[in-house]
C-alpha cells in the first residue's frame, strides 16, 4: 500500500484535476491522505465531495489550523502508517504511471539493500497554469547531472529533488520525522538526510506535470544569467547565503563548515556550466 500525502491549503482552483489523476494510476494499491492547512476557500467541500464518492477507506482528511507547508508535511509524515508513502502537491497532474514507476524503482533498489533508508524521486514536465507545457523539464532546466547532483554534498548546496516527485519507504519516513526547526525547506531536509543515512535513486523521466503560476510556495526557477558571476564579486553576499543555511547544514549533518561549503557551490556551478 502506499500512502500519498497531500497538503492543501486554497487550492480549489486545481484540486479536483490533482485528485482525479490520482484515482486515474495505473497502480491502484494507494490510499490519499489529505491536510488541509486551514483553506478560506471550498477546498474542504471539494475534498468531502471527493471522500463522498470514493469512500473513507480511499481517502482520509484531517482538518488543521493554518502552520505552513513545512509543518504540514511534517505532520502529514507523522500519521503515515503504509510501507510507502509519496509527496503530493494540490495544483499539480500526475501522470497514469507515476505511482507504478516510482514503484517499481523503489522495489528494485530495496532487492540490493533491503534493510536501507530508500527515497526514490522523479523529474517533472513543467506547464504553465493551464497545462500548456513550457517546453522543457525540471532536470533540464538546472541542468542536473546524475549521479552527480544527487550526492549528499552537492544536495547540501543545490536541491536536485522536488517534493511532489518523492517515494519513501517506512525506514526513511521514520528516519526524516521530526524536521529540523531550520530546514528551509520540507523537500531539501528529507532529500539531504537520506543521502546522508540511506538510498537515493532517481527516474530521469518526467512522471507529472508540474504547473507554474503566480500562487507556488516553490515554483521550478531558473538560475538567471550572470546570478553566480555577480555573487562571485560579493564575498559579503556570499557570506550572507551561508550564514542563512548554516544551522540547517548542521542539522543534517554538513560538517565541513564555510570553506568546504564554498568549495561544493563552486564545484557544482563548474559541473553544471560544463554538460
Amino acid at each position: 500500500m502506499v500512502e500519498i500525502l497531500l497538503s492543501s491549503y486554497n487550492g480549489s482552483r486545481w484540486i479536483d484535476e490533482q485528485i482525479e489523476s490520482i484515482v486515474n494510476q495505473t497502480y491502484t494499491e494507494w490510499r490519499l491522505i489529505v491536510r488541509d492547512d486551514g483553506s478560506k476557500d471550498d477546498t474542504l467541500k471539494k475534498l468531502y465531495e471527493w471522500r463522498e464518492k470514493l469512500g473513507k477507506k480511499k481517502i482520509r482528511i484531517i482538518e488543521g489550523e493554518n502552520i505552513g507547508v513545512i509543518k504540514s508535511f511534517e505532520t502529514l509524515l507523522k500519521k503515515a502508517h503504509s510501507e510507502y508513502c509519496m509527496l503530493c502537491d494540490q495544483d499539480d497532474v500526475w501522470k497514469r504511471t507515476k505511482v507504478e514507476m516510482t514503484m517499481n524503482e523503489m522495489q528494485r533498489i530495496e532487492k540490493v539493500k533491503p534493510k536501507k533508508p530508500a527515497m526514490v524521486f522523479t523529474s517533472v514536465d513543467l506547464v504553465d497554469e493551464n497545462l500548456k507545457p513550457l517546453g522543457t523539464t525540471f532536470f533540464e532546466q538546472n541542468k542536473f547531472d546524475f549521479p552527480f547532483a544527487m550526492s549528499f554534498s552537492n544536495i547540501c548546496v543545490c536541491n536536485c529533488v522536488a517534493g511532489c516527485t518523492m517515494m519513501l519507504n517506512w525506514r526513511a519516513r521514520r528516519m526524516v520525522v521530526p524536521f529540523s526547526e531550520n530546514a528551509p525547506m520540507h523537500d531539501w531536509w528529507i532529500a539531504a538526510l537520506v543521502a546522508r543515512k540511506g538510498i537515493l535513486s532517481v527516474v530521469k523521466m518526467p512522471t507529472m506535470f508540474y504547473r507554474q503560476h503566480g500562487n507556488n510556495v516553490c515554483g521550478a526557477k531558473a538560475t538567471a544569467n550572470g546570478y553566480y558571476g555577480n555573487l562571485a564579486k560579493s564575498p559579503a553576499t556570499i557570506i550572507k547565503k551561508y550564514a542563512e543555511v548554516r544551522k540547517f547544514l548542521w542539522d543534517v549533518g554538513f560538517r565541513g563548515g564555510f570553506l568546504m561549503w564554498l568549495f561544493c557551490k563552486i564545484r557544482h556551478v563548474i559541473h553544471r556550466k560544463c554538460i
